[in-house]
């Protein structure tokens, strides 16, 4: 693969200039950093990040050296913004959100990315929930538009529901049986003893178990909101036009970032003999 390099002829080391831009409610600002190599030359990278009035935030760095793009949907919500009987309530999402839309099953939100040699995968953390997609660059309108129905418009289908219930209650299960994994969940409730931080992300099993379909999806329409998720891409690609995808696929309202647990006051660490 060719890479086409602008000659650099300035003293060594990245240098940023920045652009700030204004139409009507859309901002947008640019960052334009440039790299040396160590062959004198370098390379520019260009970071972009739009603003709409829905609260929705658009990232993205284009490196049009490469042939493939990466884009991801970042949720403002995880473990930490569960109260204790909605425990495990962002990871299950995570789940249910892969297995179908009003538009699409579960297997055609696969094959449609695996038909063009893509892929896609999600996270949980306490911090946040992550959706993303990787595949070839002239592929990005047809992964934006899976990515967005997916994040916007999941169906939460009841028997997918009981499938994906069963799914965690197994993989809790896994984890208490795996000692190298649960040595973690063990750590963190000793550093955070009777706060959210201190939670396993991936719920106990009477608050999975409890979970009702119209419960998930109240929690749903609380946090996976626009003012609440940053769309970023980076790869093979144009700001505006990734821009333009994301607007055209998102909900227009206007929505803020939900309030956070505040949990339990700060305590101090527990000691744990394992």
């Amino acid at each position: 693969m060719s890479t086409s390099l602008r000659p650099c002829t300035r003293t060594p080391g990245p240098r940023r200039n920045t652009r700030l831009t204004r139409t009507g409610h859309h901002f947008r600002q640019r960052f334009f950093i440039s790299n040396p190599t160590n062959k004198g030359r370098c390379m520019t990278e260009e970071i972009s990040h739009s603003r709409h009035a829905s609260g929705l935030r658009v990232v993205t760095e284009s490196l049009p050296q490469l042939r493939s793009v990466t884009l991801g949907a970042w949720v403002g919500t995880g473990a930490r913004d569960e109260t204790d009987v909605q425990a495990g309530s962002s990871h299950f999402l995570e789940h249910l959100l892969f297995k179908g839309t009003a538009r699409r099953g579960a297997r055609e939100i696969a094959e449609t990315i695996e038909a063009v040699g893509g892929e896609m995968n999600a996270f949980t953390s306490h911090e946040q929930t992550v959706f993303y997609v990787r595949v070839p660059s002239e592929q990005l309108e047809l992964a934006t538009d899976v990515l967005c129905d997916v994040l916007w418009h999941p169906a939460f289908r009841e028997d997918e529901v009981e499938t994906e219930r069963q799914v965690i209650l197994e993989e809790i299960a896994m984890r208490d049986d795996t000692p190298d994994d649960l040595v973690f969940d063990l750590f963190g409730a000793a550093m955070f003893p009777d706060h959210v931080l201190g939670r396993e992300v991936i719920g106990f099993e009477t608050t999975v178990s409890a979970m009702t379909p119209s419960a998930i999806a109240s929690y749903h329409a609380t946090h996976y909101a626009p003012g609440n998720v940053v769309f970023a891409a980076a790869g093979d690609l144009e700001h505006d036009a990734f821009n333009a995808m994301v607007v055209a696929h998102s909900p227009d309202a206007s929505s803020t970032r939900p309030a956070r647990v505040a949990g339990a006051p700060a305590s101090v660490p527990t000691p744990v003999v394992v």
